[in-house]
């Protein structure tokens, strides 16, 4: 599945409409009209809307292994390829000459698609040491894009990333039909606890909203 991405804004906001539209509505039990959809599409993306994308972001994906294919160069620090390299039995040096590696600023960029570690019928070798962008994706891209304008990144030939929007988007309409019923929102985050995200870079933003989601997970589990 490949999803083709109008070259414009308007365009691609009418594109992401027909495609979550129907699915959207069919998630309530009260009536959804297209214009709270496209509300909901041009609402500013939140810190707690990029954490619920990215704790169902493995839950959508369908394996299909089309970023292994497409999301090239895959970057991780020159420590963590040390540890790539050692659970394969291969010096740094040989491991980094295998995948045509080039190193940039401390960071190991591994160059060409496929992957090199992607095998057989999409399985990954090394899956349970990928690299941060691995385990991020799709959401990497979006977590960038949000905190520099707010706006979704749509990935290309990602099947899940419409799955995560649609979850995003009936969560926006949900929200605001309690604000529209005088259901009081409370807030997801202390007003400490914003100042700290506020005062990460992306990358401590990623890592802090994945331990909350774990945090989460926990939870639930002891819950149930």
């Amino acid at each position: 599945m490949s999803v083709e991405i109008p070259p414009e804004v308007e365009e691609t906001d009418e594109w992401l409409f027909n495609k979550i539209a129907d699915k959207v509505k069919a998630t309530f039990n009260v009536p959804i009209s297209d214009e709270q959809i496209r509300t909901a599409i041009h609402l500013p993306l939140s810190e707690s809307d990029i954490m619920l994308m990215y704790y169902h972001q493995d839950e959508y994906c369908v394996k299909c292994g089309n970023c292994c294919r497409v999301a090239a160069p895959i970057s991780c620090e020159k420590e963590h390829f040390r540890k790539i390299a050692k659970s394969l039995n291969l010096s740094y040096k040989k491991l980094k000459k295998r995948v045509g590696a080039r190193t940039v600023n401390g960071v190991v960029k591994m160059l060409g698609a496929p992957c090199h570690f992607l095998e057989g019928k999409n399985h990954c070798s090394i899956y349970e040491l990928r690299p941060l962008v691995c385990i991020m994706y799709p959401m990497g891209k979006s977590i960038l894009t949000v905190v520099q304008s707010n706006r979704i990144f749509l990935v290309k030939d990602c099947p899940a990333q419409i799955s995560l929007i649609e979850n995003v988007m009936e969560t926006k309409i949900l929200v605001e039909l309690m604000k529209e019923a005088g259901v009081k929102i409370p807030s997801v985050y202390s007003e400490e606890e914003i100042k700290y995200i506020q005062s990460l870079d992306t990358v401590g933003r990623m890592r802090y909203f994945g331990q909350q989601m774990k945090n989460m997970k926990r939870r639930l589990r002891v819950r149930s």
